[in-house]
């Protein structure tokens, strides 16, 4: 099985999280860096 990570599944998988999360995935984009994998929970 090959799981594939594309912007439709990345959509579908922010569709099921949190705003608060939604949030910080848009900060991380912004800045690059997967600083919001560590600031999901504040």
């Amino acid at each position: 099985m090959q799981l594939l990570l594309t912007t439709s599944s990345i959509q579908k998988i922010l569709g099921i999280l949190s705003e608060e999360v939604q949030i910080n995935y848009f900060i991380f984009k912004r800045e690059g860096k997967f600083l919001f994998l560590s600031n999901t929970k504040i």
